[in-house]
């Protein structure tokens, strides 16, 4: 029988898997950015982004804007930054702000 102590554990325990694996793939994205190897780094953010990783929408939207690995598209550039910028990521929210889009989802829109 499982108790709760143990099925918290094993949430937990779970959680740190996959934030670690999470971090891995990240690291080997950015090291692919770093060394031009867009397609891969493609490959290693495309699950991140669509899990909700932040920073992996932010870098694939950046991707997309400058038609890195892929061809340019500044629609769906637009579409992960606004993912990113949904999380309050800064960078995200300046890129959008710097070419006239209003962040959606922005926290300080709701004052």
């Amino acid at each position: 029988m499982l108790t709760i102590k143990t099925a918290r554990s094993i949430f937990l325990l779970t959680g740190m898997i996959y934030a670690s694996c999470s971090f891995a793939d990240m690291q080997a994205a950015m090291q692919a950015v770093n060394n031009n190897d867009y397609a891969t780094a493609i490959e290693l953010l495309t699950p991140e982004a669509d899990n909700g990783e932040a920073e992996a929408q932010y870098q694939m939207g950046l991707l997309y804007a400058d038609g890195l690995g892929t061809e340019a598209n500044q629609d769906t550039a637009a579409e992960y930054m606004q993912m990113a910028a949904s999380q309050e990521h800064e960078e995200a929210i300046t890129w959008l702000t710097d070419r006239d889009i209003e962040p959606e989802g922005n926290p300080e829109d709701d004052c």
